[in-house]
Order: C-alpha cells, then sequence, then structure tokens
C-alpha cells in the first residue's frame, strides 16, 4: 500500500468517531462517519457492526476496540477509551 493510500484511510479514521445522540448511564451510541471514503467496514470489539456510515450503542462499562478496514488498504485498530465529563460527572466516549 502507498503512502498516499494510509494518510487517506488515517484522515479518515480521524473523522469516524461522531456525536452521541443516544447516550443513558449504561449505554452510548457511537456513529462513525467517512469523510471522503467509502466501503469502510467497522468492526468493534471482534464483531462487525457494518459499512460506514454506521452506528451502534456500546456499553460504557469497558473501552473498546475498533478496526476499520477496506479492501486495498491496512486494516487500522484503534481504541475507543472511557472518559468522565468534568462537566457532568458521567462516563463517556
Amino acid at each position: 500500500m502507498n503512502l498516499v493510500k494510509f494518510l487517506s484511510l488515517s484522515a479518515f479514521c480521524a473523522t469516524l468517531v461522531g456525536c452521541a445522540s443516544y447516550n443513558t448511564d449504561t449505554h452510548q451510541k457511537v456513529s462513525f462517519i467517512p469523510d471522503e471514503m467509502s466501503d469502510i467496514v467497522v468492526s468493534v470489539d471482534g464483531k462487525e457492526i457494518g459499512v460506514a456510515p454506521c452506528s451502534g450503542v456500546f456499553s460504557l462499562s469497558s473501552a473498546h476496540e475498533i478496526i476499520l478496514s477496506r479492501d486495498g488498504y491496512k486494516s487500522i485498530s484503534l481504541d475507543l477509551p472511557l472518559w468522565e465529563n468534568p462537566d457532568t460527572g458521567k462516563v463517556e466516549f
């Protein structure tokens, strides 16, 4: 894979995680929205959730591993860590 393809996929990954429109004390909705590329397969914790744009509702009991893959590109693994929102005191992504 050449550097341009890698950088393009990396730029896409940087814009993936969208705002949460669904948030409870135990789960949060996370959206994966491609910036320019299409056909990005999104897997979370080893389970494929769809082809971006897609979203899923994830447990706030632990961090999650996201894997992005596309034919002709090297897969990228990202961690979706938990953090405590200082404004609300709630745990979020």
